[in-house]
């Protein structure tokens, strides 16, 4: 654990030895339908986005193949060979190294900061609201249109161990707490996942 945290970038790199297959997503199927979502409710065609947990951009890539390509795109990850897997690939953007959490962000605020899949180690204690809070409003603060994210559900079912599962509705009215009413979210594309997407109203 690094502070009061799992150490994510061992745990990825652990994940890449074991299985590069599923070092980011157990399945396209899944893959592909989470990042439809976010298409669907964010609208990125055009606009700057900032991804944080990028892998070796996937997002970028869906969303080009869609039609929907950001006028500009950063992707941030904190597993460095991700990171030159992302910009060995050609995509139209630009990669960088960093803890999304602990470090300053090496690009400046965007349109959109998305999220997928950061939020799915479960931490020890209240460690996971923890880090849940200071990376959102820390996305918050960089968003200039909205910022949207996944979160593993309640409703999912299989468990394991090292995933944390949380309520829809007690993420939904403890987001409207701190960042206004508008705020959606949508479960309909996976029984496992949702997406809760938060736009700046002023």
């Amino acid at each position: 654990m690094t502070g009061n945290f799992i150490d994510e970038k061992a745990y990825y790199q652990a994940k890449e030895q074991r299985d590069p297959q599923t070092r980011f997503w157990n399945s396209s199927h899944g893959r592909d339908r989470r990042f439809d979502a976010i298409l669907r409710h964010t609208a990125i065609a055009g606009q700057s986005v900032v991804d944080l947990g990028c892998g070796a951009g996937d997002l970028l890539q869906h969303a080009v193949a869609s039609g929907a390509v950001p006028a500009r795109y950063d992707g941030l990850d904190i597993v460095e060979s991700f990171v030159a897997e992302g910009l060995a690939r050609g995509l139209p953007g630009r990669f960088h190294s960093c803890d999304v959490l602990e470090d300053e962000w090496p690009v400046g605020q965007a349109d959109w900061i998305i999220a997928n899949g950061i939020f799915a180690l479960a931490q020890a204690g209240d460690g996971w609201w923890t880090r849940y809070r200071r990376l959102s409003d820390k996305m918050w603060r960089q968003a200039k249109t909205g910022m949207a994210y996944t979160i593993i559900s309640t409703n999912s079912p299989k468990r394991n161990e090292e995933t944390r599962y949380c309520d829809p509705g007690e993420i939904l009215n403890e987001a409207i707490a701190r960042f206004g009413d508008a705020v959606l979210l949508d479960h309909s594309y996976l029984p496992n996942d949702f997406l809760l997407v938060v736009r700046k109203t002023r």
